[in-house]
């Protein structure tokens, strides 16, 4: 089931809450549009050297798994996490609810301190709040993408995208 900011607003801590919501904003984009794109259109390529829709779900949920690692552990390392890049539009909504689940689990949990340090691999040290913003930083380049594939597969635009990008 997919965490909705109405869910969220009396249960996490003020200033997790802020932060949450907005990385929820951007995650209900995603998943809207990888909901509502057909599975017909999920291995199109706009050009031979361009990723699918299948393939960049995969990447995304990839990626998120690596930042949850890193909210869990305190320690970020870029790594495959091994999302199934050839699995079906139902298997990889499913993956991105539980991940979704897992991260709220986490953000909820009476010890998660949004100002908590995460390191990364190469010894930088990043507060919580930030490794969940770098999630919504990375899921808005990807709606840039969708953008683009929607574009060119005249898809219209669906109302998460319209109510936050207009």
């Amino acid at each position: 089931m997919f965490i909705d900011n109405v869910t969220t607003t009396d249960i996490l801590q003020p200033a997790t809450r802020e932060v949450y919501e907005l990385y929820l904003g951007q995650r209900r984009i995603i998943r809207d549009f990888f909901l509502l794109l057909p599975e017909t259109q999920y291995d199109f390529q706009i050009s031979p050297r361009s990723s699918t829709p299948r393939w960049c779900l995969a990447h995304i949920l990839d990626f998120q798994l690596v930042w949850l690692e890193a909210l869990r552990t305190g320690q970020l390392r870029f790594q495959s996490m091994g999302v199934d890049v050839t699995a079906s539009k139902d298997v990889l909504l499913k993956r991105m609810d539980e991940i979704e689940a897992a991260l709220f689990e986490i953000v909820q949990a009476s010890t998660f301190a949004i100002t908590d340090l995460v390191t990364t691999e190469w010894g930088k040290q990043l507060t919580k709040s930030s490794a969940i913003l770098a999630i919504r930083e990375h899921d808005v380049l990807h709606i840039g993408w969708n953008d683009a594939f929607m574009d060119f597969i005249e898809m219209p635009r669906y109302d998460s995208l319209r109510a936050y990008w207009g």
